[in-house]
């Protein structure tokens, strides 16, 4: 399939799982006229899938268990907590208004985040 190797191959597919599953998420906000749609959850879902595989492909951290630990530990915290910070800057209490808004909306932001990781995960490996 166009000279690809395995491993890109895999990270092509494991790539497009994770914008599906954005863009799934995505739809149904957009089908409800909420805001944060395909577009950006697909993206985020995207983002996130890439920086874990990025993250987990040193030659090195193969062998060194501790090190891979340390690493998948900092991809993860790193990527939920910077998306958390998105998140949290849809969120509004405006004056005068007992009601919070945006609270579904960066939940939707992390969860869409944790299925781009999700889908970087090494099943069987």
């Amino acid at each position: 399939m166009w000279g690809l190797t395995p491993f890109e191959i895999d990270a092509a597919l494991r790539l497009l799982a994770a914008a599906a599953c954005g863009l799934a998420v995505g739809f149904n906000r957009d089908l409800k006229h909420k805001p944060t749609g395909m577009r950006t959850l697909g993206l985020v879902a995207l983002g996130a899938c890439l920086v874990a595989l990025v993250g987990l492909q040193h030659e090195a951290l193969r062998s060194e268990p501790d090190a891979m630990s340390r690493v998948v530990q900092g991809v993860l915290q790193g990527v939920m907590t910077g998306v958390g910070f998105i998140g949290a800057g849809v969120i509004l209490k405006l004056p005068g208004d007992s009601r919070v808004r945006g609270l579904t909306t960066a939940a939707a932001v992390w969860a869409t985040a944790a299925l781009g990781v999700a889908a970087r995960s090494p099943a069987g490996r």
